[in-house]
């Protein structure tokens, strides 16, 4: 659980990930609470049922009152990316509403020219 730079990080499928504080200081609370208790199942956040992981809705309320949030970071994932395809595209891909879409466009400052030059090529099979 700690890295070689001595920072806090968790291994998923993926590999490491360095957490950022509070959330560090939880989670290794979290793992000295878990195994001076005796519980040993691999989980660093199990779920309700025995040998399940948290969901991702539960782990969002528990660490709500401590003040971690990943509202803002996926707001900003969301407004990056806002300003590159058309909102149509960005719906259709990220699978939200076209109004959404729209909303999240019309904040990165982004337009519609070349929509139609992007739906044609892709339709063609010149995009992914």
């Amino acid at each position: 659980m700690t890295a070689d730079s001595g920072e806090i990080a968790i291994t998923v499928p993926r590999g490491a990930i360095l957490l950022p504080e509070p959330l560090a200081s939880i989670a290794l609370a979290l793992r000295y609470q878990r195994i001076s208790s005796g519980d040993v199942d691999g989980w660093l956040l199990p779920g309700r049922k025995p040998g399940t992981h948290i969901t991702a809705e539960h782990l969002r309320k528990r660490l709500a009152p401590s003040g971690v949030t990943s509202r803002p970071g996926r707001h900003g994932a969301l407004l990056a990316l806002a300003g590159r395809p058309p909102a149509p595209i960005l719906a259709e891909r990220l699978g939200i509403h076209q109004a959404r879409a729209a909303q999240w466009v019309r904040a990165a400052g982004a337009t519609y020219s070349g929509y139609v030059e992007l739906r044609i090529a892709r339709d063609v099979g010149d995009v992914p």
